[in-house]
């Protein structure tokens, strides 16, 4: 059962950020068409904070294919390019606040809190589970004299507690397992949040630089992935109302005998939930971000242009649709993924092996199940 718990709890943890970074790894290439310059690196080097700095390389090591970097070497690489390098004055100058603290410029800061978060509830969670958390407690066979046996006379009439071997205390309170529960909920429902911005951003004409709204042809007629931003909307919303921590309440129970309770295990449910709900948010970003990656390559969409006007040219509607779905062919996967770094490479691969590019309104509930498995492990 302890194995079981600390795999679940690692999981939780680890599983999601190698998630998260593999996700936002794509936003920058999807929204921008290019991955990071020194700027980034400065700005990273002056956060010390441990989630941060993880955080970053992990994403950055996506968009290189390199995945598993020391702390102490990340640290060193960051110390020696910020003494070396300069901003590079290239690139766009601005991102939207959810690519800046997530996957952009200023990667980590928000996912290292959440990182850090992580971490706190996986040191209680593994406390917990090597701890004595019974009630009450025997130390049979202990040569030490009872603790009291120093306060004999203080015994009432008729105890003997020379030979007592139990003792009560408060190691059976599940407050700590509660607070961390409570935290985690609240870090992982912060990676949903961050997530469903990002694809929101993909998917809005007015911030995706110049990519069509939707990610998909002949829009007014299709609705294309909007709808399944709708949905990760009402998930993190969701979490919002889940993240209200149990540990801040209390019932009393037996007679008054237990007049503090824990409300652990509501704790518990709700973080096992919410990391079910961040799950499949990240699973819709990772469809939206390959659908993005799809425009901006196989279509050769110019970041830096202008904003193209509206048409209701049909007969340009219908070239542009047949010119994307020609271009998004399974067999073009491989050349589509050849400009994306290692990681994102093989995760675009990953997805669209998994569902299909969007070239008209469908279901997309298979879709959204069949990402989530790869997020979950499953």
């Amino acid at each position: 059962m302890a194995l079981r718990r600390k795999h679940s709890v690692e999981r939780t943890g680890v599983e999601l950020l190698r998630a998260w970074a593999a996700a936002s790894g794509g936003a920058p290439v999807g929204v921008s068409g290019r991955l990071r310059d020194a700027a980034e690196d400065l700005a990273i080097a002056a956060d010390r904070r441990p989630g941060d700095l993880v955080a970053a390389a992990s994403r950055f090591g996506w968009q290189a294919g390199d995945d598993g970097w020391p702390l102490a070497e990340i640290a060193r690489w960051l110390e020696t390019l910020a003494r070396i390098s300069g901003p590079s004055g290239k690139g766009l100058l601005t991102y939207e606040v959810a690519v800046a603290l997530s996957a952009g410029w200023a990667d980590g800061f928000l996912h290292g809190a959440s990182r850090d978060a992580i971490a706190y509830a996986r040191k209680v969670a593994e406390a917990e589970i090597n701890a004595a958390t019974d009630n009450p407690l025997f130390f049979p066979g202990d040569e030490t004299p009872p603790l009291d046996h120093e306060f004999a006379a203080n015994w009432p009439a008729g105890y003997d507690g020379r030979e007592r071997i139990s003792y009560s205390a408060g190691n059976f309170h599940g407050e700590p397992v509660g607070m961390a529960a409570d935290v985690l909920a609240i870090a992982l429902a912060e990676l949903a949040n961050i997530s469903e911005r990002r694809a929101q951003m993909l998917l809005d004409g007015h911030h995706n630089r110049s990519l069509p709204p939707n990610l998909i042809p002949h829009r007014g007629i299709n609705s294309g992935l909007m709808i399944i931003q709708y949905c990760a909307a009402g998930i993190v919303s969701e979490n919002k109302v889940l993240t209200h921590p149990a540990s801040v309440d209390s019932i009393p129970t037996s007679s008054n005998s237990e007049d503090h309770n824990a409300m652990a295990t509501i704790a518990a449910r709700k973080a096992r939930t919410v990391l079910r709900n961040a799950q499949s948010v990240l699973a819709i970003e990772l469809l939206v971000a390959a659908q993005a990656v799809e425009w901006r390559v196989a279509m050769e969409i110019d970041p830096a242009r202008p904003r193209p006007v509206a048409s209701t040219d049909w007969e340009q509607a219908n070239r542009e649709a047949e010119q994307f779905e020609e271009r998004t062919r399974p067999e073009r996967r491989q050349e589509i993924a050849e400009p994306l770094g290692e990681g994102t490479r093989r995760l675009y691969l990953q997805v669209r092996e998994a569902a299909p590019t969007m070239l008209r309104d469908r279901m997309l509930e298979g879709d959204i199940r069949a990402v989530l498995g790869l997020v979950a492990g499953h």
